[in-house]
């Protein structure tokens, strides 16, 4: 049996925008951190899609600088790494 969504609605409070929102940001900093740290040239368009959700919600929550964070932390990680 395949179930396929094709599209789909999801309603959430305020409160758990902001969660959904860091938890997802948290997710892409730990995969950069265990993975892409050593694939460095592919991690933005590997992780095309869950950095697009995570700015439309940080862009709807009127925060986008805490997407952006994200690329400022990302060059920060890679720093260290690479200085190793």
């Amino acid at each position: 049996m395949n179930i396929d969504a094709e599209c789909f609605t999801i309603k959430m409070t305020h409160g758990d925008l902001w969660s959904t929102a860091f938890d997802v940001r948290y997710a892409i900093i730990d995969t950069i951190k265990t993975h892409w740290i050593k694939h460095q040239d592919r991690w933005k368009e590997n992780e095309a899609e869950r950095l697009n959700r995570c700015r439309a919600m940080f862009f709807a929550l009127g925060r986008p600088d805490l997407y952006e964070e994200i690329f400022i932390q990302t060059e920060q990680i890679f720093k260290v790494y690479n200085e190793k």
